[in-house]
């Protein structure tokens, strides 16, 4: 298993994030580490596309996620196609003095549909 990689792609609409049910649905898919890549990328794709600024607030990401979803559809945009790469690696865990093995994300594209 060592150095395998895992493809894992999925949509997002802009339905879920104003809804709410996209963070659970990323993180489901994500880990707690992606979601905050995922949440990174998605606001640079949106600032890029609309030219809005996001500042990050922390305990905020739904009200934000929401707003992304908003801001996506009213510029013609439909959601978000994401593709998450994953590799499998082993890591020493310095908690526990012990090497650790499992798939991490050595990569997220969020682009615009």
């Amino acid at each position: 298993m060592a150095n395998e990689v895992k493809t894992c792609k999925f949509k997002v609409t802009n339905g879920q994030l104003i809804a709410g049910t996209a963070v659970p649905t990323a993180v489901n898919k994500l880990g707690s580490e992606g979601i905050k890549k995922f949440a990174e990328i998605v606001v640079k794709e949106v600032t890029a596309a609309t030219s809005v600024k996001f500042i990050p607030i922390v305990n905020q990401v739904a009200a934000a996620v929401a707003l992304i979803g908003v801001i996506n559809t009213a510029f013609g945009n439909s959601g978000f196609n994401v593709t998450v790469t994953l590799k499998y690696i082993t890591k020493l865990n310095p908690s526990i003095g012990e090497y650790v093995s499992g798939y991490s994300i050595d990569s997220i594209s969020v682009v615009p549909y």
